[in-house]
């Protein structure tokens, strides 16, 4: 996965775990949760295999 398919599938995980607190979605609210456990469980995924690595930036100490 390159930055920018990873950066897609990124927005879209923040916009699912958005609409989680939207009064009009408590309908779908376990789907929802489901998905973002999903996400989560990727993302873990991603970093154990060192396809995702956190990266200090410079200016930090």
């Amino acid at each position: 996965m390159n930055f920018k398919e990873f950066k897609t599938w990124l927005d879209n995980a923040v916009s699912v775990a958005e609409a989680i607190a939207l009064p009009e979605n408590k309908g779908v609210l376990d789907e929802l949760i489901e998905n973002t456990a999903n996400n989560l469980a990727f993302i873990a995924e991603l970093v154990e295999s060192r396809q995702l690595i956190y990266k200090k930036p410079r200016h930090e100490d």
